[in-house]
């Protein structure tokens, strides 16, 4: 006799809501105000989802009478339809600009878009398209293309920058936004902007550049190389240290709020370094974490609230972890290709993932989950 097993819930089942869309899941950003997530296709669809939801965890929770013991029941409501738009054929760059977005593509094409899915052309370099797109301290956005790097201010004035010899592959501000980082053919620029008379830095690394991130006290800036691994340069010390014992490519760098740890995928667990560590060459004192898997680390996100990563895996997996603790929470269970992006939001209330296959999903913690 067949007897039917009921199917327990997952975290995810329970917290996250979850879409399916038609092309893989290139990066993921949140608006400034925080009420939309915008997920760039690889087709070069922008997918946009409201971060309000009408049935929240919060309104499906019950506590015991008996226990105090939490649980949370099923999602009741259908989930809206995530908003579609189309600025390009090839995947696109964007970053948030004020209340929308800001979305550049290959062919040069320059637009605002806001949360209903309503674009705005704002300017247009067809003779040398764009390259990458980077939020400015000042709420503006750097726009980097073939020929150099330009800043559109939040009233829409667009000027000159820096030249650049060659094609820019990533670029990124510091937190004070007085320098720009820039990774050029082989090679990582740090240049000054504003008036401060900060030198110019320029640092040779082996591997294409894929991800810069900058640490909150603007002291420290790290480099996802692919196949090389990792590159961290200390500003001050004008230091550049390489940490290439890595077994997959590294195409993720995420630093904690404190700007004490760095964390990477491009290996078969999570992989937290303390900047003690990244003062040396050895690349052998990363802080355990999580626990180890079978399949490599295909992305990362550190909380700047919390001190907590949530890792994703070339399986679909989302894992999440405190630092420095063995323990971990699997907030997404192994399904939908590999995650190819994690994004927490700034309050580090919502998880946004994304994958291969086209998952999308934002999850939201109740207040309590982290206490």
């Amino acid at each position: 006799m067949n007897i039917a097993v009921p199917e327990v819930p997952t975290l995810f089942s329970i917290l996250a809501r979850h879409w399916t869309v038609a092309a893989p899941v290139a990066d993921i950003m949140f608006d400034r105000g925080e009420s939309t997530a915008a997920f760039a296709l690889a087709d070069g669809t922008l997918v946009l989802a409201g971060l309000a939801d009408g049935d929240p965890p919060e309104k499906r929770q019950h506590i015991s009478a008996e226990n105090g013991r939490i649980t949370v029941a099923p999602r009741r409501r259908p989930l809206p339809p995530l908003t579609h738009v189309k600025p390009g054929e090839a995947e696109i760059h964007f970053v948030a600009y004020g209340d929308d977005f800001l979305a550049g593509t290959p062919s040069g094409q320059l637009m605002r878009i806001n949360r209903q899915g309503e674009t705005e052309p704002l300017a247009c370099f067809s003779d040398d398209g764009i390259r990458c797109l980077a939020a400015a301290a000042n709420g503006g956005v750097l726009v980097a293309t073939e020929k150099g790097v330009r800043l559109l201010d939040t009233d829409g004035t667009l000027r000159a920058l820096a030249g650049m010899d060659e094609p820019v592959d990533c670029l990124t501000p510091s937190p004070t936004g007085n320098q720009l980082a820039a990774a050029v053919n082989g090679r990582i620029l740090i240049l000054p902007m504003g008036r401060e008379p900060n030198p110019k830095l320029d640092f040779a690394v082996q591997g294409r550049c894929r991800n810069l991130a900058w640490s909150r006290d603007g002291h420290w800036l790290a480099a996802a190389l692919g196949k090389e691994g990792l590159a961290v340069i200390e500003i001050t010390a004008r230091r550049l240290q390489r940490i290439k014992n890595y077994p997959a490519p590294v195409d993720g760098v995420s630093w904690d709020g404190a700007s004490r740890r760095l964390a990477t995928n491009g290996a078969f667990r999570t992989i937290v370094w303390p900047v003690e560590e990244l003062r040396k060459s050895a690349g052998i004192g990363s802080i355990e974490t999580g626990k180890p898997c079978f399949i490599p680390a295909t992305a990362i996100a550190m909380s700047l609230e919390r001190p907590v990563v949530a890792t994703g895996y070339g399986n679909g997996m989302v894992a999440m972890a405190q630092i420095g603790s063995p323990s971990e929470v699997v907030v997404k269970p192994a399904a939908g290709g590999a995650v190819t992006a994690l994004r927490w939001s700034a309050s580090g209330n919502e998880l946004a993932i994304g994958t291969q296959e086209g998952d999308v999903a934002l999850v939201a913690f109740p207040s309590y989950f982290f206490k």
